[in-house]
Order: C-alpha cells, then structure tokens, then sequence
C-alpha cells in the first residue's frame, strides 16, 4: 500500500479520536499531514471533505443531545462568518500570529478556571455566543481551524459533556458544509488533479470514522473536566505551532 494512505489514515485515526473529546484537532492534524505531500489546495479540500464527513457521523451518533438554542445563537454566526472565512483564503493570508495569542489566552484562563471567579449575565450570553460563533465561522472557513475558538467559547456555557460534543458536531457541519461549497466554486478544487487524490480522501475518510465511533465508546468513561482540560493543552498547542508557523 502506499505509504502516503497509511500515514494519512493514522493520522485522521488518532486526530478524530482526539477531536472527539476536544472539539477539535481533525483538520488542525490532518492538514499539516496533507501538506507534507499534496499541493496546498489540496491538501485544504481533501482535509475539509475529510472532516465533512467525519462531522456528519459524529452528528449522527449524538444528534439526540444537541442544544437548539447555542446551535441557533452560535451557529448561525458561524455559518455566515464562514463564508467570507472561505473567501479569504482565495484571496489572500490571514494574520496568524492574533489568532495564535487568543487561542493561548483562552487556553490559559480555563486551565487555570480563571472564568469561574465571574459569570456572564444571561443577558449577554446571546452576544458572547454571537461573537464567538462568528470568530469561530471565520477561522473555520479560512483554514478549517475552527474547533479550537468553538471549544473555548462553549465550555462556558455549561454544558454536559454529551451535549458539548453534540452541538460541537453540529456545529462544524454547518461550518464544513459552507467551506466545501466556497472552496469548490472559488478555486474548484474537484477538478481532475484533486480527483487523483480519492485513495488518500478515503483512507482518511474511514480511518477518522473509526476513531469518532471509538471514541463514542468511551464518552461515558470521560469526565467534563478531562475534557477542559485536554482542550486547553490542545489550545496551547496549536496556539504555539501557528505562532512558529508550522500549521
């Protein structure tokens, strides 16, 4: 087999299983990965068809558990920021190094749960989900690095662990949706140098499947706090790796 699938496919293997806990890390792996060995646009269509799909069947495991309301006040947000998140990068490069700062802030205070010491009115809690789904919108459309902003603004809106999954999985369709349907149309990226690519695009499809119902299995055994916790190093993670400029 070709060395190139068998990577692609551990790689979306261990990053979906990560994501599923975390929010996200999908697209933030499997991208790079891509990379290494794709042409750019590629590599960006391949990992955000990728990660469609995989929002999809996570979807469908925990759909049950969604909250209506963040999904109405967060992702519609989303969905339009996404849009011009998408145009952006026909156009031209989004600043990293802002986007780096913020993720490592909100990384910071949640790790050390400096958000309990004051609560957000419920009178504002429309706005806050407002912009967060719009910084989350953006980002996701731009380079699929959505998950990471999504998770920090919806730990804060006191979810349980199986609703955080939810109407995060919920939430990255309608982001994924949006994007696939901008990258086509802007850079059409479906012509016959991206079709070369099925055999990797469905490596990774199954193998990130695999790693979402895994990590299904194992929801109950999780605690909420694990979960904030290993979102935050994530956070702190990516937030590093875009500042140096390796993602």
């Amino acid at each position: 087999m070709d060395p190139q699938i068998i990577i692609a496919a551990l790689a979306a293997l261990g990053a979906s299983l990560l994501t599923f806990f975390t929010g996200f890390g999908l697209g933030t792996v499997l991208l790079p990965v891509l990379a290494v060995f794709l042409p750019l646009p590629n590599a960006i269509a391949t990992t955000a068809l990728v990660h469609f799909i995989n929002s999809t069947g996570k979807l469908c495991l925990t759909f049950r558990h969604t909250s209506g309301p963040i999904l109405l006040k967060f992702g519609l947000p989303a969905f339009i920021a996404s849009y011009f998140g998408a145009k952006l990068l026909v156009l031209t490069q989004a600043p990293k190094l802002p986007m780096a700062l913020l993720m490592a802030v909100f990384a910071i205070v949640d790790l050390l749960k400096l958000a309990e010491k004051f609560k957000l009115p419920k009178t504002k809690q429309t706005l806050w989900l407002a912009a967060g789904g719009a910084l989350s919108g953006l980002f996701g459309g731009f380079s699929g690095h959505q998950g990471a902003f999504r998770t920090a603004f919806l730990l804060r809106m006191g979810l349980s662990k199986e609703a955080l999954v939810a109407t995060g999985a919920a939430l990255a369709f309608l982001v994924d949706l949006m994007r696939l349907m901008v990258y086509q149309s802007s850079l059409n990226l479906c012509n016959n140098s991206c079709q070369l690519q099925l055999p990797i695009t469905v490596a990774a499809t199954i193998a990130a499947l695999l790693g979402t119902i895994f990590g299904s299995k194992l929801l109950k055994k999780v605690a909420i706090r694990q979960i904030e916790i290993l979102a935050s190093i994530m956070l702190l993670a990516v937030s590093l790796a875009l500042a140096l400029g390796y993602i």
